[in-house]
């Protein structure tokens, strides 16, 4: 029973890291006031599905720099995190975000 835990436990981790990778949070179960933000404004939506469209081109163009370019996504979230629910805040960071994966394009 514990194996199964555990292994329940990893399965969860490895969805959320890959969910966290691409930065789009789940609406259903906001975790962070950003993600709050996000789910509440259709400019930030819209946002969110434009990053996440140029990020997985970027990854799938990265060739042997696709670690450093997830480490530096998942720098960025930590960082758009930082704005809370502040709505100016976030759409600044994914303009500058989306300016940077656009360089990959």
């Amino acid at each position: 029973m514990r194996v199964l835990s555990g292994l329940a436990v990893l399965a969860t981790v490895a969805l959320s890291a890959c969910a966290y990778d691409i930065a789009t949070p789940d609406c259903e179960t906001v975790l962070t006031p950003t993600e709050g933000a996000i789910c509440e404004s259709p400019k930030l939506r819209k946002l969110d599905r434009d990053l996440r469209r140029l990020y997985r081109v970027a990854l799938s163009i990265s060739g042997d720099d696709q670690e450093n370019l997830r480490s530096e996504h998942n720098a960025w979230i930590a960082e758009r995190n930082t704005c809370l629910d502040d709505t100016a805040c976030i759409a600044d960071l994914y303009r500058e975000r989306l300016n940077v994966l656009a360089d990959y394009d």
